[in-house]
């Protein structure tokens, strides 16, 4: 291979590659190291000691494939990843999310992508209507794990937060394609107020109305979660066919043990909305700092304009602000004084909060038209108890354990027989290790709902890691029997390398075809029909099969194994370590892509660098049988 430089200044660069591609590091961090010499030290480990990278990611990266490139391949390869991350192509009208949200529609914003999505036959929210909206924020906003972490507390604090008839109901959380969606209430005709704004449809009359319901939302949220909305603006608030108002985009909310001080030390919102306090060295963002954007939502919904020039919004720091009576006279002079006084300079004058602001709004409402002000409708959100197990099940996809577990037990408290409560428990104990506490779990969730298939599925899966053989076959003979009498058969895709492991190959074949017929983008089933495809010896339905599994999900550490192994059956070695090494830098403990590798370097004639690749599979994969039989190979 050619070198352009010796090899331990070439290893920084390879290293760091790996971290960018897991968005350890920003695109910034990743330049920086590129342009380090050999005599700057290792710049990773820099970044450990400053605290950028946790020592557990260090040591990750350092276990994993090393690119032995050069380094003008090494930049190519990085420049290549983040424009890729930057275009964040969006998915299509068509496409499944999860494979359990086929997209309908999409929004387009400057932070993330609303999808408008049919949910999958038996996994609708809400009642009589399977729509709902998923939201995820473009890559480039979640390089580095403190973007992650805002996204993953912003689904946590609007989930928690529960139903409320002018909130934008949060069921959960879902990943894709290694991007977060929350699954939100689905607005059907719904235009926000900017638009209502921008379209000259507003008046005081109606802005009295929409300051009411926008009260009443962010008070229940202030009453149950202490919650600070930090974004509030005439965009994130929905109007509804009725004519009710729903607080959308909980995306800068702080809410106690969730938030850090760094994050509620941060300037934050949408100038023309963010609070003069806010322009501070050491900004906090308060009850008040919402009622400032209240206050200036207000003022532009009965003026169209905001209170400051839009290119000198921190003008409220040094004047005060004007009085909206002078573009609109019509203005009562209660209504106007309020707006005012949400607008003070000293957030120790406006309101305290939003406690404060709904009953006067609402004796100001009754004054002035002489009636109080409408109820809006109740959302249709599920029971309780249905709510409280959706929400463990977003804790799970946010790694919060004890918060999954938490949800689960309250559900069951509220409903001993809830099945979905007792499988989210079961998964608890799954990821901490406890498969026969899980196998219960999921046998109680049998009991609770014979007739449903996930129950079956995960016992199966259970009682395979409990090493419980005999269980494992009953629970996956059960699995199938009942996805025959219903006719449904995607459920068996978390299941189907049991297909492969245990029926008669033309058996597996058959159950993988019409899990694939309901559900084309069923991943896990492409990559385990590879596996098949390869014991049969059809190395080219493999590859395509592994290479399907990919056009579904580009960044399926396993299918890029799969692949590589066919590509070495196929002879095609060249090929073959290339996506290896894609696989080992996604996932560095796949061992079959150290195989599939070490086997593609060897027969390239660099059988010293397929035994170093070997070597540190094994360094991270102990005594890991397929390892130890492939140095023996090579030895």
């Amino acid at each position: 291979m050619p070198m352009d430089s010796p090899l331990s200044a070439r290893l920084e660069p390879g290293r760091a590659l790996v971290a960018l591609q897991r968005e350890w590091i920003t695109p910034e961090q990743f330049r920086e190291i590129l342009h380090c010499g050999p005599d700057d030290g290792p710049q990773l480990e820099r970044l450990q000691r400053e605290g950028v990278i946790p020592a557990e990611r260090l040591a990750e990266v350092y276990g994993s494939t090393v690119l032995l490139a050069p380094k003008a391949a090494i930049e190519r390869l990085g420049e290549a990843f983040i424009k890729a991350a930057a275009s964040g192509e969006a998915l299509k009208k068509g496409d499944w999310i999860a494979a359990r949200y086929r997209i309908l529609d999409s929004l387009n914003g400057a932070f993330g992508r609303v999808y408008v999505c049919e949910a999958k036959t038996g996994e609708a929210y809400r009642r009589g209507d399977s729509r709902v909206a998923l939201k995820t924020p473009l890559r480039q906003h979640l390089i580095g794990p403190r973007a992650l972490d805002a996204f993953h507390t912003e689904a946590a604090q609007w989930i928690a937060l529960g139903a409320h008839p002018n909130i934008v109901l949060a069921y959960g959380v879902e990943e894709h394609l290694r991007l977060p969606f929350l699954v939100m209430e689905y607005v059907e005709g719904a235009r926000s107020l900017h638009h209502e704004i921008q379209a000259g449809r507003m008046n005081w009359l109606r802005a009295l109305w929409v300051a009411v319901d926008v009260a009443r939302g962010l008070a229940y949220a202030e009453r149950r979660l202490g919650l600070v909305h930090g974004d509030l603006k005439p965009s994130n608030l929905l109007i509804t066919r009725e004519g009710s108002v729903k607080v959308a985009d909980f995306g800068l909310s702080l809410c106690p043990g969730l938030g850090t001080d760094a994050e509620a030390d941060t300037l934050a919102g949408t100038f023309g909305y963010v609070a003069p306090e806010m322009y501070l060295e050491a900004p906090c963002r308060t009850s008040q700092t919402d009622v400032y954007a209240f206050g200036a939502t207000l003022f532009e919904a009965v003026t169209g304009r905001r209170p400051f020039p839009d290119d000198q919004p921190w003008l409220n720091r040094v004047q005060d602000p004007p009085d909206p009576r002078r573009t609109d006279p019509s203005l009562p002079d209660p209504f106007a004084d309020l707006i005012l006084a949400c607008l003070q300079r000293d957030p120790e004058a406006r309101p305290a909060g939003f406690q404060e602001l709904v009953p006067a709004l609402e004796a100001m409402h009754l004054r002035l038209q002489g009636t109080p002000p409408p109820p809006s409708l109740e959302p249709d959100a599920p029971a309780q108890a249905d709510a409280l197990a959706n929400l463990a099940g977003s804790w799970l996809n946010l790694e919060r354990l004890g918060k999954a577990e938490d949800a689960a037990r309250t559900a069951l408290r509220l409903d001993p027989a809830h099945w979905k409560a007792h499988c989210a428990l079961g998964r608890v104990r799954m990821r901490r290790g406890d498969f026969p506490g899980a196998l219960a779990c999921f046998e109680s969730a049998h009991r609770s709902a014979p007739e449903e298939v996930i129950p079956f599925v995960n016992a199966a899966l259970a009682a395979r890691d409990a090493g419980d053989d005999q269980r494992t076959s009953s629970w996956l003979e059960r699995s199938i029997r009942r996805c025959h009498e219903t006719g449904r058969y995607a459920e068996l895709n978390a299941i189907s390398l049991l297909l492969v492991e245990r029926l008669p190959a033309d058996e597996a074949l058959d159950l993988i075809a019409r899990i694939l017929a309901e559900d084309p983008a069923a991943v896990m089933t492409w990559n385990n029909q590879a596996i098949l495809f390869r014991w049969q010896g059809r190395p080219d339905e493999a590859l395509a099969s592994a290479e399907r599994a990919l056009i579904i999900n580009p960044i399926y550490a396993k299918a890029w194994s799969n692949r590589a192994t066919a590509l070495v059956e196929l002879g095609r070695f060249g090929e073959a370590l290339e996506s290896a090494s894609r696989a080992l830098e996604l996932d560095p403990r796949v061992a079959a892509a150290y195989a599939a590798k070490a086997t593609a370097l060897a027969q390239l004639d660099q059988l010293p660098e397929a035994r170093a690749c070997l070597q540190n599979g094994l360094r991270i994969l102990p005594d890991h049988p397929l390892l130890i039989r492939a140095c023996q190979a090579f030895s």
